[in-house]
């Protein structure tokens, strides 16, 4: 993509080469993106499949891999939380119980990791954390165990 941006297609043109599967859709981190632009294509791009949503919407909010960093502290604006890769990398999630009490982390960047089964999974571990905590069931530990 950055091949194509540097050789004088627009962001749009490029982002039409990435989501074709033509090209990695790897875009290096403070490249400039034209938010209006990048999602007017996805709008576009949907409908062209079927899928209307323009004149459904009542607004949009476009984010970068930059805007999921500093938002998020996502090394690189990784939406799947930090590397699994590497002898230590189950050791170094962050826990379920957050430093705050009452503050409970779920998801694929804390214990035990990435992928919808590890993502229940931690949900179930904060569920009966929570359960233990408030000294009661919740609603979901008295459905199917």
């Amino acid at each position: 993509m950055v091949e194509q941006l540097a050789r004088g297609l627009s962001a749009a043109q490029a982002a039409e080469i990435a989501l074709s599967g033509d090209e990695p859709a790897a875009v290096p981190a403070g490249l400039p993106v034209d938010r209006d632009a990048a999602t007017a294509h996805v709008l576009e791009r949907l409908a062209s499949h079927g899928t209307e949503l323009r004149d459904r919407l009542l607004f949009t909010e476009t984010l970068t891999p930059a805007d999921l960093a500093e938002r998020y502290r996502a090394p690189g604006g990784a939406i799947y939380g930090t590397s699994s890769n590497g002898r230590r990398a189950a050791f170094v999630r962050p826990r379920n119980r957050g430093i705050r009490e009452g503050l409970y982390l779920v998801g694929g960047s804390s214990h035990p990791g990435g992928g919808l089964p590890l993502v229940t999974t931690s949900a179930r571990i904060v569920d009966e954390m929570i359960e233990r905590d408030l000294g009661r069931r919740t609603r979901s530990s008295r459905s199917v165990r």
